[in-house]
C-alpha cells in the first residue's frame, strides 16, 4: 500500500485552565495565546477556552481580554452555574459577543466539581439548576423576555424579585450552549438531551 498524505481538516484550540495557569497574569495568559495563534493559526488553531473558578481570574474578564486580542472563538469549559445569577451570566456573554467580530461563542455549562464547590457554595439541585439556567439563557439570548416562574429553584436561589427580565440589547454573535456534566448518569444525560 502505497504511503498516503493525511491532511488535518479539524480545528485546533487552546484551553486556559485558569486556575492551573494562576501563576501567570492576565496579560502574560494573552501574550501566550498569541503566541499560540501566531505559530498554529495557519495550522487551523481558532478557539480558546477558559474555565470558571471563585478563587481565581474571572472567566469574564480573561474572556473578554482574550477575544478582544485574538482572532478566534471563544469556550468556557465550564461555566458553573452557582457563581453568577442567569440574568448577569446572559447580559456578560452577549457583551463580551460584541468584542468577537461575529464569531461563535461556546457556552459551556456544567454543575461543578462538588469537593472544591462545597466548601465555596450551597451546590443545590444541580440538575434542577443546570436545566433552568440552560432555559433562561436560551431565553434571554433569543432576546425573549425571562419569566422568573419559568425558572422557580435559580429564582429562589439568586432571590430574583422581579417577576421578569430580559437584556435590552441583542448577542453580536452566536452563543451556542455546551454541557459539561462532571457525572454521566442517566438523569444527566437526559437533561443534555432535553436542552
Amino acid at each position: 500500500m502505497p504511503d498516503e498524505q493525511h491532511t488535518f481538516t479539524g480545528q485546533i484550540g487552546i484551553h486556559y485552565p485558569l486556575h492551573v495557569l494562576n501563576r501567570y497574569s492576565l496579560p502574560e495568559l494573552i501574550e501566550l495565546a498569541e503566541s499560540a495563534w501566531r505559530a498554529m493559526g495557519p495550522l487551523g488553531f481558532s478557539q480558546v477556552w477558559t474555565n470558571d473558578n471563585l478563587e481565581y481570574r474571572s472567566v469574564l474578564v480573561s474572556s473578554a481580554a482574550l477575544v478582544a486580542r485574538l482572532p478566534v472563538k471563544l469556550g468556557t469549559a465550564v461555566t458553573v452555574p452557582y457563581f453568577r445569577n442567569p440574568v448577569d451570566l446572559a447580559m456578560a456573554f452577549a457583551t463580551i459577543s460584541e468584542l468577537t467580530g461575529g464569531r461563535e461563542i461556546s457556552l459551556g455549562l456544567g454543575p461543578g466539581s462538588r469537593s472544591i464547590l462545597r466548601h465555596q457554595v450551597d451546590r443545590t439541585e444541580p440538575l434542577g439548576i443546570m436545566a433552568e439556567l440552560a432555559t433562561a439563557l436560551r431565553t434571554l439570548f433569543a432576546g425573549d423576555t425571562l419569566q422568573c416562574r419559568d425558572i422557580p429553584i435559580l429564582s429562589s436561589y439568586f432571590h430574583m424579585s422581579a417577576a421578569q427580565y430580559a437584556l435590552r440589547f441583542r448577542a453580536r454573535a452566536p452563543i451556542r450552549l455546551y454541557y459539561g456534566p462532571s457525572l454521566l448518569k442517566p438523569a444527566v444525560l437526559e437533561l443534555v438531551a432535553r436542552h
